[in-house]
C-alpha cells in the first residue's frame, strides 16, 4: 500500500510547515479567507491534495488541516481540450475551478510536441475566453 497521505503529513511535520497550515471551523467553507487574513493569522499554507490515502472531509475534520482537492475543486474531463464543464453532479459546493489543457501522445504520456501546440499563447486565451 502507499503511504503517500503519511508521508506528506511526516515531511511537513519535520520542516515545521504544518502550524502554517489553516484549521478551519466550519464544515464546508463558502468564503474563503483573504491572505491578508492567512498573513495575519499565520497560517498562509493553504494545502489541497489528492490521491493514495486522501480522502473527501469536512473542512473542520480535514487530517493537520490538509483539505481534499476533490471537496473544493471542479475540474474539466481530461480529455476534452475544449468543454468548460466540470465533471461534477449532485449538490456539490465547490470554490474553485480546474481547467485540465494537456494531451499525451500515442503511448498515452505527455509530449513536448504536443504541449508546443495546446499551450500556445493563441490556444490557451481562446480557451480561457471560452471557459470565464
Amino acid at each position: 500500500t502507499d503511504n503517500g497521505f503519511e508521508s506528506l503529513r511526516s515531511a511537513l511535520n519535520t520542516t515545521g510547515l504544518t502550524p502554517f497550515i489553516p484549521r478551519f471551523s466550519e464544515t464546508y467553507i463558502q468564503i474563503w479567507p483573504t491572505l491578508r487574513q492567512l498573513i495575519e493569522a499565520n497560517t498562509r499554507l493553504l494545502l489541497f491534495a489528492n490521491g493514495d490515502e486522501i480522502s473527501s472531509c469536512k473542512a473542520n475534520e480535514c487530517p493537520d488541516g490538509i483539505l481534499s482537492s476533490l471537496d473544493h475543486f471542479s475540474q474539466t474531463d481530461l480529455s476534452d481540450l475544449e468543454s468548460c464543464q466540470p465533471t461534477l453532479s449532485g449538490d456539490v459546493l465547490s470554490s474553485f475551478f480546474l481547467m485540465n489543457h494537456w494531451k499525451n501522445n500515442k503511448a498515452k504520456v505527455p509530449s513536448e510536441k504536443n504541449a508546443m501546440v495546446v499551450n500556445s499563447m493563441d490556444v490557451l486565451e481562446g480557451r480561457f475566453e471560452k471557459c470565464e
